[in-house]
């Protein structure tokens, strides 16, 4: 895992390439503390530069910047490719090799097999720039799931790029300002999704998705898309085996994923939360080390929020080395203003704050972890997929949806699982109608919806955070332009194919990379493995959903050769922290001090009498806004850190 960032065709001196490379590298030394690396070529005007966190040959035949064996390309890369032998299995015999890393494998492929052609071929995650001294062209390519970032901007008629937006604004004439569009995405997802960033003119690239840059500009093209994936394997589905036997091909499926991803020069451990996914992964790399596994967990003093006993006993059963550590608000107090720095960006998921406590935790240990990150997305594991089909088919579902609309500002909650009676919340009577629904009520007024406006409810928070943004608007949000591609009548699946564009990358990788790499620490994730995910594709959707409505069936069968079915089956919990306690309680101090703090009027941007309202709500124990509050106080956090800058 490493930071890379570069300048190509801005118009800068030797000099300033030379000053400006090294700003923006200097920027990234926790992604890459162990070297770093910068090539100028002032006369081609590029510049790269590179920071290293050494995982595979940690000699410096695996330094970077690093050239082809012609010399025609060079590289600047962030990331793993697993099936490296494979590729160099295709290549020609009788090559020089300098060292036995990945990165001179994939450059080696690109001379010999084209660059499109190995991306298409590579297995693994990462972002890269690649320069081409003989077309004097710059591709900048992000893997297939966006488990790498890349942050890109045209720039004096050139381009500048970096592993994190601190890379770009190291720039000292880059323009900054804020972007209304990207707030308002905040406010109602809690994180900025692709290809928008907090600052204008600067881009996320999109997953899958490959931009050349020479003199006349950039181009776009996008080499892998997991809705062709789907419509591919739509055909497969009624084609696949019969239960039992997908079972086992599944097993030798992540076998070889979670096998690809223990290549390693150093340490590896794993994350173990006692949940389907984590305990899966764990059990394989079990079954395939000849040592004790290092596993790692989190836990809260909050019995509602504690999966740690979970995982002790998944642990013991699989025979790992495991280590618990647990969270309380004063970790989190501790924690919460670092938040800004460590993301680079806006981002209010509130696991982020567990994460970055268990991410430094391993990081003491080890420098590589596995995580089961992706097991939702693959196999419908998230509890909204079946409240959302169920919006459909509960008696009197669309009559009570169309009165709570007509009633809206109420928050209501059923009496009974299955009951059309519903009772009204009277702590939560009179909320002001711009304010977000409650998760019922979103799911309710989903039932009335199309799929797209349904999904969006269940997703979202702020029910308009358009009003809640000074000359704001909805921007058109790719998601509309996903919903088209979706064609998939089957709900499941097409929320499962959502997720894949927007929510995985954009919020569960941002969450994982950035306290990750804030501890220097790699993180991979075998269920992202793509053979992996066409496979699960082609499976009926009976094999992952079973006639109760619950998701993963195929996942918990697999599982169940492993450990014992008493250990695994439980509902969903979900990585999540205390927040609404925490923000009434330790949290408030500093809370309130964004809330009423200069920042919400500084650029405009929120309306501070509707952010003191919604404090005032959830602070009087009125309603629990406080997911809804964690993207403003992370906006305003980070406005504050960076305002100076300004």
């Amino acid at each position: 895992m490493c930071g890379i960032a570069g300048i190509f065709g801005a118009g800068y001196s030797a000099a300033e390439l030379d000053e400006r490379i090294r700003r923006m590298t200097a920027t990234l030394v926790h992604r890459g503390p162990d070297s770093d690396g910068i090539m100028v070529r002032a006369d081609e005007q590029i510049a790269l530069g590179h920071r290293r966190l050494a995982i595979q040959d940690l000699s410096d035949a695996g330094a970077q910047p690093m050239s082809s064996p012609s010399g025609r390309y060079v590289v600047v890369y962030n990331g793993e490719i697993y099936n490296a032998p494979e590729l160099k299995s295709m290549l020609p015999a009788g090559l020089e090799w300098r060292g036995h890393s990945d990165t001179e494998v994939l450059l080696a492929a690109c001379e010999q097999l084209g660059i499109v052609r190995t991306i298409e071929l590579a297995v693994g995650m990462f972002a890269l720039a690649l320069y081409d001294r003989t077309e004097r062209k710059l591709y900048l390519i992000r893997d297939r799931f966006g488990e790498k970032p890349l942050y890109y901007a045209m720039h004096r008629g050139g381009v500048v790029f970096a592993s994190e937006l601190r890379g770009l604004m190291a720039l000292p004439d880059l323009e900054r300002r804020m972007c209304r569009e990207a707030v308002v995405l905040l406010l109602k997802y809690n994180y900025i999704p692709s290809p928008y960033t907090v600052l204008e003119g600067v881009r996320k690239l999109m997953p899958g998705t490959v931009v050349a840059v020479d003199g006349a500009g950039a181009q776009e093209q996008r080499y892998w898309d997991p809705a062709a994936v789907v419509r591919r394997r739509r055909a497969s589905r009624s084609a696949a085996g019969d239960f039992e036997t997908s079972v086992q091909q599944l097993q030798e499926r992540l076998r070889q994923a979670v096998r690809g991803q223990l290549v390693s020069d150093v340490p590896i451990g794993a994350f173990l939360s006692g949940g389907i996914d984590s305990s899966l992964i764990c059990a394989i790399m079990q079954e395939q080390s000849r040592e004790r596994v290092n596993t790692y967990t989190i836990g809260f003093h909050e019995p509602q929020f504690d999966e740690a006993p979970f995982a002790r006993e998944v642990a013991r059963h699989l025979g790992t080395r495991h280590t618990e550590h647990y969270v309380s608000a004063q970790d989190a107090l501790a924690l919460v203003e670092t938040l800004p720095a460590t993301f680079d960006e806006p981002f209010a998921d509130s696991s982020q704050l567990p994460t970055l406590l268990l991410t430094r935790v391993v990081s003491g240990d080890v420098r590589v972890a596995l995580s089961g990150d992706a097991g939702d997305e693959l196999f419908a594991g998230y509890s909204r997929y079946a409240a959302f089909r169920r919006r459909r088919s509960r008696a009197g579902m669309r009559a009570l949806s169309r009165a709570l609309l007509r009633r809206r500002g109420h928050a209501f909650a059923l009496a009974a699982a299955g009951r059309a009676a519903l009772k009204p919340l009277s702590a939560c009577v009179g909320l002001p109608k711009w304010l977000v629904e409650h998760k019922l009520e979103r799911r309710l007024i989903a039932a009335d919806e199309d799929f797209a406006a349904a999904y969006q409810y269940l997703i979202g928070y702020w029910s308009d955070p358009a009003s809640m943004t000074a000359g704001g608007a909805a921007p058109e949000y790719a998601l509309t332009r996903d919903v088209a591609k979706v064609e998939e009548t089957d709900e499941y699946r097409a929320m499962m194919l959502l997720d894949v564009y927007c929510y995985l990358p954009d919020d569960i990788m941002v969450k994982v990379d950035r306290t990750a790499m804030h501890h220097s620490l790699e993180t991979r994730a075998p269920f992202l493995d793509h053979r992996l995910y066409e496979y699960a594709a082609s499976l009926p959707t009976s094999y992952l959903v079973d006639e109760a409505g619950r998701g993963k069936r195929i996942l918990r069968h697999l599982l169940h050769k492993y450990v014992p079915q008493s250990l695994v089956d439980r509902p969903k919990a979900g990585f999540a922290a205390p927040l609404a306690k925490w923000l009434r309680g330790e949290l408030s101090d500093w809370a309130e001090s964004l809330v009423y703090g200069p920042e919400l009027a500084a650029q405009s941007l929120i309306d501070p009498k509707r952010a003191a309202e919604v404090w005032r709500l959830h602070k009087q124990g009125r309603g629990d806004y406080s997911f809804h509050l964690w993207g403003l106080l992370q906006l305003c956090a980070w406005q504050r850190m960076y305002r100076a800058r300004w």
